[in-house]
């Protein structure tokens, strides 16, 4: 019922001062806590001219009951103080009534404000408090102290909620809210707690890893921190797999670090950041950057530098291109050419000749924002070619395949030596490579031969490191050897000449082997202008038919040095075979042996008997040069008629046999 009537004394209020134009009564307009929970409610004086007094009622709920808890007499009485509110531990509610002679008025109910805070223990505080009824659109002021200082604003909302994040490392700290009117103040009775500042600082932005151009130091740079409390910057390097702190920078503004690394010469190097703040709590790292490290790959055959870098990634505000600056010999650094932040790569072209070149990348930011890798140096020195190339021989060897040996000048690197061989149609096919190997000699082996009929020419080629056929030899050919059997016991040798060894032949020298011999023996030289040789073998004739031959070039003097010999093909000759066989001997006087007169006899297939009348073998030979004694078994054989038999292959591969009678007289 008291509500009803009192919306209705509002209706009337407000007619009367808008309408009517009569004066406002008094209200309250300000409650407010104090430390010990005491409530101070003030009001505005009323102007009523029939006032009696001011009645105050209270409740401890918005919805009432209310009761009568004072009343003043005084028109100038303003304010009252509730002792024992425990306003703080619960809102309380009040309200006025203006009391007159003849009736009175209620004005709005006004509550006081409670505050509830909170220590989540994560370096914040949590701030959360009651509506103040009867106030319209209240700002609501907060303010805090330490247990050193008085309380000041830190902040203002329309909210009934705040978070204050702590910046102090660790206080007792008291906090309270505050609504202010025309005349008066509203407190909440003030909380406290003791908080510590556990919110690390902003990540800072790590902005730049740069190799000055000028000193070659890696230098750091980043932007200050946004967190105020921020005492320092703690540089991490990433080495051997783990993020390692670098070093520390004290200072909030201290935002560039240089130091000597001399790894930035063989790799890109990682970094990170983080900020420390006053009350020993680090940020997380910050983005890695990586530093740029230029390599380089110098094109010597097109006189141009490949150059490759990696992607600089994480500078603020993204990457908007790639400088290439560049000097040469005593000039300055100048930018030659500026690319896409897509592209890490440049080809430079046009170098000079023996000069030495400086480069190194730089990456742009949108922002202006630059960072720089190491500078590469090198010499551009043109490609070369040996000067000098030559077959030292091209040899015969004894399984009558070809040995080639090459002399290369070595004191220029080239990529290959190649083996060419004349066909029949005249023209040079390559046939085998060997690669560069820094020695000055290189042998080829050539087994498609047929030494016997043919002599082979041959050249070599180098192929540079450009990939160029730069150097080619001269040809040179092997020596083929023929030769043919001359009446008169003479053997005819031809051959071919040898042209090629540097300071050219000295001499040919003939090399002979008969069957009693597994090895050739020189036999005779010509000069280097003579292609032909007659060897007499009667001396031979007990060596067997055939006679096996080759020749040697042999080198003259040259500036190289060298003294190589250049073998021809093995060609075999035969004589003719003949036998002469006495039909009587004497043992122990003039003809004491029996044996058979041989010219040039196959050695491999002799065979000569002697059989007695009965038909007994007593003797045989294979030797040529062995005869019978007269003897059987060591006891002489009387005289009488024996038989013989001599048989060997003749050279022209018919069949030698001889069967006659021989007297053996004493």
């Amino acid at each position: 019922m008291m509500n009803i009537s009192r919306n209705i004394l509002y209706l009337a209020v407000f007619i009367a001062v808008t309408f009517l134009n009569l004066p406002l009564y008094s209200q309250i307009n300000c409650v407010s806590v104090d430390d010990n929970g005491d409530v101070i409610v003030s009001w505005q004086a009323s102007t009523d001219a029939d006032f009696a007094s001011y009645e105050i009622f209270f409740s401890n709920s918005a919805d009432g009951p209310f009761n009568s808890l004072v009343t003043f007499t005084d028109i100038t009485k303003l304010n009252f103080v509730h002792n024992g509110a425990m306003a703080d531990f619960s809102v309380k509610y009040y309200y006025l009534r203006v009391n007159k002679l003849s009736d009175f008025v209620d004005f709005d109910v006004f509550s006081s404000i409670l505050l509830n805070l909170n220590n989540p223990g994560n370096g914040n505080a949590t701030l959360t408090w009651s509506e103040q009824q009867g106030s319209i659109n209240p700002t609501y002021i907060i303010e805090r102290k330490d247990e050193f200082g008085t309380f000041s604003i830190i902040d203002s909302t329309h909210n009934l909620n705040y978070t204050d994040t702590i910046a102090l490392c660790a206080a007792q700290l008291w906090y309270r809210i505050k609504v202010e009117s025309e005349n008066c103040v509203s407190y909440s009775a003030p909380k406290e707690d003791f908080f510590r500042d556990l919110v690390p600082p902003a990540i800072p932005i790590l902005d730049s890893i740069s190799i000055l151009p000028e000193n070659s130091k890696l230098t750091l740079g980043w932007e200050p921190s946004v967190s105020t409390d921020t005492e320092a910057y703690l540089l991490y390097k990433f080495e051997n797999g783990i993020w390692s702190i670098l070093d520390t920078v004290w200072g909030i503004d201290n935002t560039i670090y240089q130091y000597d690394e001399s790894e930035v010469e063989n790799q890109s190097l990682s970094y990170r950041i983080a900020a420390l703040d006053s009350c020993g709590n680090a940020s997380p790292l910050g983005d890695i950057h990586n530093s740029l490290f230029l390599t380089f790959n110098v094109n010597t055959c097109q006189r141009g530098v490949s150059l490759q870098w990696n992607e600089y990634e994480n500078i603020p505000s993204g990457n908007l291109s790639y400088l290439i600056f560049s000097k040469k010999d005593n000039d300055d650094f100048e930018l030659i050419s500026e690319v896409s932040s897509l592209q890490t790569g440049y080809y430079m072209e046009n170098l000079e000749d023996f000069s030495n070149y400086e480069i190194y990348i730089s990456v742009k930011s949108n922002s202006g924002i630059t960072a720089s890798s190491q500078i590469i140096e090198f010499q551009y020195i043109p490609w070369e070619k040996p000067e000098d190339i030559l077959i030292r021989y091209v040899d015969v060897n004894e399984d009558q395949n070809i040995d080639i040996g090459v002399f290369v000048d070595n004191s220029v690197p080239f990529q290959s030596i190649t083996l060419m061989k004349k066909g029949e149609n005249g023209a040079y096919a390559d046939i085998s490579t060997k690669t560069y190997t820094g020695s000055d000699f290189y042998e080829f082996f050539d087994d498609n031969v047929n030494t016997d009929l043919f002599s082979y020419t041959y050249k070599v080629a180098i192929t540079d490191i450009c990939s160029h056929r730069s150097l080619i030899s001269d040809s040179v050919s092997s020596i083929l050897l023929d030769g043919e059997s001359q009446d008169g016991f003479k053997m005819l040798l031809e051959w071919s000449p040898y042209i090629g060894f540097a300071g050219g032949v000295s001499s040919y020298d003939i090399y002979r082997a008969t069957e009693l011999e597994s090895f050739f023996i020189f036999a005779n030289s010509t000069s280097f202008v003579e292609q032909f040789y007659i060897d007499d073998v009667f001396p031979f004739k007990n060596s067997g038919a055939k006679f096996r031959y080759y020749i040697e070039a042999t080198q003259g003097n040259n500036s190289y040095g060298f003294s190589d010999r250049s073998r021809s093909n093995v060609i075999e000759l035969s004589q003719i075979s003949e036998s002469f066989i006495p039909n009587a001997f004497t043992p122990e006087k003039i003809n004491p042996i029996f044996k058979p007169i041989n010219i040039f006899v196959d050695l491999n297939s002799y065979e000569f008997l002697i059989f007695s009348r009965d038909g007994n073998l007593i003797f045989s030979t294979n030797n040529p040069n062995e005869g019978w004694d007269g003897t059987f078994k060591g006891s002489r054989m009387k005289t009488d008629t024996y038989v013989y038999k001599v048989s060997y292959l003749k050279t022209d591969g018919s069949y030698f046999e001889k069967t006659g009678s021989v007297n053996l007289i004493r």
